[in-house]
């Protein structure tokens, strides 16, 4: 799972980035990942940044309910699931 949309990064627009969940760790009520963003799938990761939340630990695939939260912050909620 990930997430695609257009993002500009250091003035350069990037028609669907893929943005992956790349690094996670937590305890039983917070979790905090980093989020990497890719020109392509494939390519290198261009730029990364941190969150954290508080999710169900008996609820969905924890990197499932990371993906889901970011949908809820206005920076990603027009991005597509892919």
């Amino acid at each position: 799972m990930a997430l695609q949309k257009t993002v500009t990064y250091k003035g350069i627009t990037i028609n669907d980035a893929y943005l992956k969940i790349w690094h996670i760790e937590g305890d039983k009520t917070t979790m905090k990942f980093g989020l990497g963003t890719f020109a392509q799938s494939d390519g290198d990761m261009i730029d990364s940044k941190s969150y954290s939340f508080s999710y169900d630990i008996d609820g969905a695939n924890p990197i499932q309910q990371g993906y889901s939260y970011l949908k809820t912050l206005p920076d990603y909620s027009d991005a597509t699931d892919i």
